[in-house]
């Protein structure tokens, strides 16, 4: 029997990369595009780290599964390392 785990994203490419890093383990992955009655996450966190638990942790309460989630960005010198989240 596999665990079922949510990515909190839409991105299939994300899905795809999860998938082939944890192959050798029994789980079945989905993403939050499978549900289509589940609103996206505003990203208002100050950090990148906090937008990824305020997304992991709303897809959890809505969903009641193990949820994953990131927020990453661009970080460009030229820009003094902004944005920063």
């Amino acid at each position: 029997m596999s665990t079922e785990i949510l990515i909190a994203s839409n991105n299939p490419d994300k899905l795809l990369e999860l998938e082939a890093l944890l192959a050798k383990l029994e789980l079945k992955l989905h993403l939050l595009k499978e549900l289509p009655a589940f609103t996206p996450t505003e990203e208002d966190c100050d950090t990148i780290a906090g937008n990824a638990m305020k997304k992991a942790l709303e897809a959890a309460k809505h969903t009641r599964m193990i949820t994953l989630a990131d927020d990453t960005g661009f970080f460009i010198e030229a820009l003094s390392g902004e944005p920063d989240r």
